[in-house]
């Protein structure tokens, strides 16, 4: 009896062992994945606005784009025509075209008409600023986007519509945008 029992043990531990194994290997996966999404871009796009080629890109490495609906109607049209480049290359080649810069934090691309290296810091006194966006009906706006006019300063609302921002210039304009309404400046 000792030695039924003592296989059951070992059987189920074995397979104990081998979920783990199978879990770890099926959750590496989609990070192995990712890394290949965003380091082998083939795009090929010919006179197209900006603004439709961060939604391809978007779509292809699954980051997000952040930037000023102004500025970027604004750029010029692009031509890309790239095969395995990663994001960096194709960013590059679009700040070569477009005159708009990026900064990549996380999962998210700030873009603005200045590289960050270079703009200039005044010497103002800076703020925290932190709000709540919502809609006409007093429910939270996830996702709306808040940008420090003229900076790539910004950052996204969260699950319950609030946001904050570190080191704002006080004399600083707020603009808040969110798809299917109007931007307003704050």
């Amino acid at each position: 009896m000792n030695i039924i029992h003592t296989c059951k043990v070992k059987s189920k531990n074995s397979v104990l062992f081998l979920a783990f194994l199978l879990l770890t290997a099926l959750t590496t996966v989609p990070v192995r994945a990712q890394a290949l999404k965003d380091s082998h871009i083939t795009l090929r796009v010919q006179n197209e606005t900006v603004e439709n080629v961060f939604n391809k890109l978007s779509q292809l490495t699954q980051f997000k784009f952040f930037y000023d609906q102004e500025v970027v109607g604004n750029a010029p049209r692009i031509s890309l025509d790239v095969k395995n480049a990663d994001l960096t290359q194709v960013l590059n080649e679009i700040t070569t075209q477009s005159k708009l810069y990026f900064n990549k934090t996380n999962r998210t691309i700030a873009v603005s008409k200045q590289p960050s290296g270079e703009i200039v810091q005044q010497k103002q006194k800076s703020k925290a600023i932190s709000g709540v966006v919502i809609d006409e009906s007093g429910e939270p706006i996830i996702g709306a986007s808040i940008l420090v006019e003229g900076t790539s300063i910004g950052t996204i609302t969260n699950i319950d519509g609030r946001y904050s921002l570190a080191d704002v210039p006080e004399s600083a304009q707020l603009t808040v945008s969110y798809i299917g309404y109007k931007s307003i400046a704050l």
